[in-house]
């Protein structure tokens, strides 16, 4: 059955296009130590059932790497993050975006933000429908550029738009920190119905202390790719850490490495 439009989508689509759309950015998947080899071993990423939409789905953050708040520190190096981000050409398989996490929703993180903005978050849905310029517009209306969507600076315009722009102009606003939530509200989600092959990777990051473990899979993943290998990045993982504190690094190196290239072009701000 096909997926009705959303009240964000036919408001967007009654607002002025710009001429020059913001860059396409990339898109990180966020997995953790302990799943990295039956990844690899299915030769891609395969869509998991998930409890909120009750369809199979694999989940993308848009820009840059998104993770859940987790104050719990682990000696189990399998429970730290491995995320994976791909070229922004992966965009045209992606079947539809959100503004913010719908995970945290769902598991109503968000409080009372949860019934204004609906169990599954319906009436914010964008289809993506295999061009790959949906999530720009959607950082142009939302943000104006792509700094201001990294940085999380939300354009005050909204709240002069129509429905529903105001009222998540309000959402993307608030403070949530007292709940203990991070930026899962300003990063945008993408969602595939379909296995993602590792053709368009570009990135990955690891815990250092896995290293020798992962490396058949590192050589399984470049015979997937060769002749190209994407970047690696592993983190220090020898001491205790908490997930979130090494999500934000990777976060960080991310940002630095891959995300930095796709911001803007050369002179452009």
């Amino acid at each position: 059955m096909a997926r009705q439009k959303s009240q964000l989508e036919r408001t967007l689509r009654t607002l002025p296009q710009p001429v020059k759309l913001p860059l396409p950015l990339p898109l990180a998947h966020l997995s953790t130590a302990r799943l990295f080899e039956s990844i690899i071993d299915a030769d891609k990423l395969d869509p998991c059932l998930c409890d909120v939409f009750n369809e199979e789905l694999i989940y993308f953050s848009y820009g840059g790497v998104l993770y859940r708040a987790s104050d719990k520190p682990t000696r189990d190096a399998s429970k730290l993050p491995v995320v994976f981000i791909f070229h922004p050409s992966l965009l045209e398989v992606v079947d539809r975006y959100y503004p913010f996490d719908t995970g945290a929703l769902a598991k109503r993180y968000y409080k009372e933000w949860g019934k204004m903005l609906g169990p599954k978050a319906e009436e914010f849905n964008v289809l993506g429908k295999g061009d790959y310029n949906v999530p720009s517009r959607l950082v142009y209306h939302l943000y104006k550029n792509n700094k201001r969507y990294i940085t999380g600076n939300v354009d005050r315009g909204l709240k002069k738009k129509p429905a529903p722009l105001p009222q998540l102009f309000d959402f993307l606003k608030a403070d949530l920190t007292v709940y203990g939530v991070n930026d899962l509200q300003l990063a945008i989600e993408a969602v595939c119905t379909e296995s993602i092959p590792f053709d368009r990777l570009v990135w990955v990051s690891y815990p250092e202390v896995k290293a020798r473990k992962f490396r058949p899979l590192f050589r399984k993943l470049y015979a997937l790719m060769k002749p190209a290998v994407p970047q690696f990045f592993p983190y220090e993982s020898h001491v205790i850490h908490t997930p979130s504190e090494v999500a934000a690094q990777i976060r960080s190196e991310a940002r630095k490495t891959i995300v930095k290239q796709y911001m803007s072009l050369p002179g452009e701000k």
